[in-house]
């Protein structure tokens, strides 16, 4: 009888082990991640925890939403989350994976200065002011026209029936949806931002098995070539 026991015991404890599930926070944002847990971020976060024997499921948030939810600890892991919101709760952060870089992007195929951000109408996504730096928040404070808006589908709307002659987002993330909504190529006139994002968690022991699966990826080359599968633009 003991042996039974210690067996269920066992048995019990490696399932448990395997099928440990955790709520992902993130947010609509193809190539990355397309709104149904797949995409090259969502990729990435999968294997890497598949190596720790973690299963995720995904939630989808707007940005804003997804800080409050983090904030609240209403999920196990959020990405993306910037330092400037995470550190306000005092976060753990993964290792650097994702290349997010905002630019503003336009019909036409020009170069130009943030300083020159002034003379053209320009939507955004919501918050851009708060995160882009003084130079920028100075530039459009003269621009004629400046809107943001969490909606990244009517920023493009807005670009391609000319109400608008640039829009700012993530360069992956405004080409991927160009290329299905405006359905021509759309320009990088100027980059706004390199950042430096990562996933984060309460959790310190679940950021220590997503980095350790990081740096197995690395070895093996699986993110660079994720990225490829996706079309991600360096």
């Amino acid at each position: 009888m003991k042996s039974i026991i210690k067996l269920f015991i066992f048995v019990t404890l490696c399932f448990s082990s395997y099928s440990r599930t955790i709520t992902v926070g993130t947010h609509y944002s193809p190539p990355w991640s397309d709104g149904k847990c797949f995409g090259a971020e969502i990729d990435i976060i999968k294997e890497a925890f598949s190596y720790s024997n973690i299963s995720v499921r995904c939630k989808y948030f707007s940005y804003a939403r997804l800080v409050r939810s983090f904030i609240n600890k209403e999920i196990d892991f959020a990405s993306p989350i910037t330092k400037f919101d995470g550190d306000v709760v005092k976060a753990f952060y993964s290792d650097n994976f994702i290349p997010y870089v905002d630019v503003a992007l336009g019909l036409k195929n020009q170069t130009i200065s943030v300083n020159d951000l002034s003379q053209f109408n320009i939507v955004a996504y919501q918050g851009a002011k708060n995160y882009l730096g003084d130079k920028y928040v100075f530039a459009i404070s003269k621009s004629p026209s400046y809107f943001e808006t969490s909606d990244r589908d009517s920023q493009l709307e807005m670009l391609k029936s000319q109400r608008v002659e640039l829009i700012v987002g993530e360069k992956n993330i405004m080409i991927n949806l160009a290329s299905k909504i405006i359905k021509k190529d759309v320009y990088t006139n100027v980059v706004l931002k390199k950042w430096d994002i990562r996933a984060a968690s309460y959790d310190k022991e679940l950021i220590e098995s997503f980095n350790k699966g990081l740096k197995i990826m690395k070895k093996k080359n699986r993110i660079k070539e994720i990225f490829k599968k996706f079309n991600i633009i360096h």
